[in-house]
């Protein structure tokens, strides 16, 4: 009833955190619509990827001014890091 098309919560992303799922279970989720299926534990990395990829859709408009500054400076701390890494 959340991703009817008619529904006015149709575009708010729906994220299913599991501790156990059955495959049918799994496929009966997929089929209800959710964005992203994750099976605990789950790393905050992890999460943080899972949400990227959900605020930064490409069909989405206008991610979040805020997310994207984030998304720059990790990519930039990464590359420092690799860089670092290269001068050992």
């Amino acid at each position: 009833m959340l991703k009817a098309p008619s529904a006015p919560t149709s575009r708010i992303p729906i994220i299913v955190l599991s501790g156990y799922l059955t495959k049918t279970a799994a496929l009966g989720v997929n089929e209800s619509g959710v964005d992203e299926l994750l099976v605990k534990p789950v790393s905050p990395k992890a999460l943080y990827e899972h949400i990227s990829r959900i605020v930064l859709r490409k069909d989405q408009a206008n991610p979040p001014t805020a997310f994207v500054q984030n998304q720059r400076r990790r990519a930039e701390l990464h590359k420092k890091k690799a860089g670092d890494l290269a001068l050992l």
